[in-house]
């Protein structure tokens, strides 16, 4: 009864479902996150009365083992927390030596543009980090030719600001967003440590086929992502693909 279906799409059932859909931090490929979406949908076409093909194939994604920011003495920074961006190909954000990480001064570079580097003290620090809009735009380059350790990343005002962090070849610079009060770090000797490893998982396609009352030539498909991505893997919630 298309009456009925069609009333019963309402706002609310809507959001009900979106929200279920992005409740979770990430929705990387293969991660469980991801698998426990895949199931709902699942459940929900069938539910629906729908005929539901499900098909494995193995993904091959960056996992993160841990990642943390503390003080030179391992202590807790409260109200900071750190997230790996995507690997520079096949470099991942792994900080070197393990476990013990990266030791240094973070050092407020702005947008790293070479203007606000100058009289800097980069080599063997931590960059701080703002964001440029400009999608295509690399300054934050310089800080890493002059030496920086690690580069950490202030939240930007727009999300367009977390384009163009990686880099198409595997340069050995980690990169990190940054949760919380990014400026309370600034000038503070602290330490990195991450583990990020590539990982073959396995994800699903689930397919529902409402089969017509008569034979057709004709197939009408509907898609839509139970995963996400994000160039911060572990911030990946994809509010546009769960729509």
């Amino acid at each position: 009864d298309f009456g009925a279906i069609f009333s019963s799409i309402t706002d609310e059932n809507i959001a009900h479902k979106h929200a279920e859909v992005v409740k979770y931090r990430s929705r990387l490929a293969g991660t469980q996150e991801n698998l426990e979406v895949s199931r709902w949908v699942e459940q929900e076409l069938r539910r629906s009365g729908l005929k539901v093909i499900t098909q494995s194939f193995p993904v091959t994604v960056p996992v993160t083992k841990w990642c943390r920011i503390t003080t030179a003495d391992n202590a807790l920074i409260p109200g900071v927390t750190i997230d790996p961006f995507w690997p520079n190909l096949v470099r991942t954000c792994t900080t070197l030596p393990e476990p013990d990480g990266v030791t240094g001064r973070v050092v407020d570079i702005g947008t790293g543009s070479m203007r606000e580097l100058n009289g800097k003290d980069i080599a063997g620090n931590i960059a701080l980090v703002s964001m440029p809009l400009n999608s295509s735009s690399q300054p934050w380059l310089d800080a890493a030719k002059l030496g920086a350790a690690a580069l950490l990343f202030r939240p930007p005002d727009d999300p367009r600001g977390f384009m163009a962090k990686t880099l198409n070849f595997p340069a050995d610079l980690p990169r990190f967003y940054v949760t919380g009060d990014a400026d309370s770090l600034i000038g503070q000797l602290v330490k990195i440590s991450a583990r990020v490893d590539w990982e073959i998982l396995e994800a699903r396609n689930v397919i529902g086929v409402l089969e017509p009352d008569r034979p057709s030539n004709e197939a009408l498909a509907i898609v839509s992502h139970t995963d996400s991505w994000s160039p911060v893997p572990d911030i990946a919630p994809g509010y546009q693909d769960g729509a």
